[in-house]
């Protein structure tokens, strides 16, 4: 190799990512729910123990995959800055994560970065360069600590008695079952919170009708809905969903207390690949924190994410 090619070799951009969150809170106590052992089991953790000191442990134990271990702090900025060596599978990795004074709350940054190679037997996810696996486990995490910052209670969590093959979500919204199954069954509206659905999206609301995002991979029968099976005004949405093997989507909604709606997501069989169920089950809790967010606060998907 010339020096020239091990120049370029060496300016190579790292595996890894950054993103950012703005959260209607303060540094001070977003940084408590980082560093202190009680506060991180309300929206990370089953189990924590920090040493929250240059050197000190970072102890988690967590249903999200590659998420638990002994990690190590290694700098320490109170209300301001933690980095951390963040252990995969016992792979090292950074993880720094800031916390600025917005005026709106607190804009929280998270970066992990890894070397320039992807480690053999570390999954980093579709897009491996972007650590996407680890990027949405992030999202899904902030999504449950904003929930627990701004309205008092995480939201979404994983069940304990989680099945591997299927998805089971359940979500109460401030909004009736029928403003619920309009943003699931009007397109206009799905988009302004679907991530998913794209220009191309169609829906046919009747039983036998197409539910389409648009995606290519609709049309070649590799991924994405397709036709609904059930289709009841205001309480029940069924569609199948292409993949592996056959799977339905299901949306069960029914009233509770006034004027407010228990969802309950359901989506199986899923793929026999374990990492390939969790990017799914991250992908619908991404869309139903955002589902709910829309609906209570009339907030676009993704409003609070990216630097502003």
């Amino acid at each position: 190799m010339s020096a020239d090619s091990r120049e370029g070799a060496n300016e190579e951009k790292p595996y890894g990512f950054t993103a950012h969150y703005l959260i209607r809170s303060s540094p001070s106590r977003c940084w408590e729910h980082w560093t202190d052992d009680a506060r991180l089991t309300e929206w990370l953790a089953t189990r924590a123990a920090v040493d929250c000191r240059a050197g000190g442990d970072y102890l988690i134990s967590s249903r999200l995959p590659l998420q638990s271990g002994r990690h190590r702090v290694e700098e320490v900025r109170e209300n301001s800055h933690l980095s951390l060596t963040w252990f995969i599978n016992g792979y090292p990795t950074r993880l720094n994560v800031g916390f600025e004074s917005h005026k709106d709350g607190v804009m929280l940054s998270v970066e992990q970065l890894a070397g320039h190679d992807e480690p053999p037997g570390i999954y980093f996810g579709y897009d491996p360069g972007q650590m996407s696996f680890q990027k949405q486990s992030w999202d899904y995490a902030i999504s449950r600590l904003r929930g627990l910052l701004e309205d008092g209670a995480a939201g979404l969590g994983v069940p304990e008695n989680d099945v591997h093959d299927e998805i089971n979500f359940a979500v109460e919204i401030a909004a009736s079952p029928q403003a619920v199954f309009s943003a699931l069954t009007d397109l206009p509206e799905l988009r302004k919170w679907e991530r998913m659905c794209g220009e191309n999206g169609v829906i046919e609301k009747n039983a036998g009708g197409r539910y389409s995002f648009g995606w290519e991979a609709e049309v070649e029968g590799g991924d994405g809905p397709g036709q609904i099976e059930e289709y009841v005004e205001g309480n029940r949405l069924v569609y199948s969903w292409f993949g592996e093997s056959p799977a339905t989507v299901s949306w069960q909604m029914a009233g509770i207390g006034e004027g407010s709606t228990l969802l309950e997501f359901r989506h199986a069989k899923m793929p026999l690949s374990s990492y390939a169920v969790w990017e799914y089950k991250l992908g619908w809790s991404s869309s139903l924190f955002a589902l709910k967010w829309y609906l209570e606060r009339g907030e676009r998907c993704g409003a609070w994410m990216g630097e502003m």
